[in-house]
């Protein structure tokens, strides 16, 4: 074999292995353990049960390719780092691909914290998860910092929505470009002691009278 047919070879595999490595994997279902850091397409609604734990690392993506949401039940701990957000998305800029948040349900852990993420282009679809376009909160104690919140939409809160909790904290986040019928940016229901410090809610848009 020649030098050059043996170079040429050897940059078709580098590339069949850059490929390789670079394709998603599908999830869906029950989540716990450790996930990332990779791209993950989203095919189906995903949830963390009660009693179990999600770890996301810093560099995960998660695509969404239809109208699906990340409930959490037990523990969700998704921090990533100024230079390594964790990026929750819709897989094609597409309506069929708008998801449906990351939901902290009543029960999850006080726990669970969601920093250095971005969230963009959730949407509600179907009761109950109308409220809250890209996140919900119904439990008391849950930690959100240092997100970017963008291009979301929900009938109320379309970028956060909390709702019936005693505490809540809310730092460094960006709310922008959000929409929803009430609070556009974010919407605070029967709730006490929440506290949003350090954040700006920027350009949402809010559509009823």
């Amino acid at each position: 074999m020649t030098r050059a047919r043996t170079l040429a070879l050897a940059v078709l595999l580098t590339f069949a292995l850059l490929f390789t490595t670079a394709i998603a994997q599908d999830i869906s279902g029950s989540l716990s353990g450790t996930l990332g850091p990779g791209t993950y397409n989203v095919v189906g609604n995903c949830q963390v049960d009660a009693g179990q734990s999600l770890t996301i690392e810093p560099g995960t993506t998660f695509l969404f390719t239809g109208h699906y949401a990340l409930k959490v039940f037990g523990t969700l701990h998704a921090v990533g780092t100024e230079a390594d957000s964790i990026v929750f998305k819709r897989q094609q800029a597409t309506s069929t691909c708008e998801w449906s948040g990351i939901r902290f349900m009543v029960g999850c852990s006080p726990n669970s914290i969601l920093s250095y993420a971005r969230l963009e282009w959730a949407k509600y679809h179907t009761y109950p998860d109308y409220n809250g376009g890209a996140v919900y909160i119904e439990e008391d104690g849950i930690t959100i910092s240092h997100c970017y919140i963008k291009n979301n939409y929900a009938s109320s809160g379309g970028g956060m929505y909390i709702n019936n909790v005693m505490s809540a904290t809310i730092t460094d986040c960006i709310f922008l470009a959000n929409e929803a019928g009430n609070g556009g940016g974010m919407y605070i229901n029967n709730s006490q002691y929440v506290t949003v410090d350090n954040s700006i809610i920027a350009k949402n848009k809010s559509t009823s009278t």
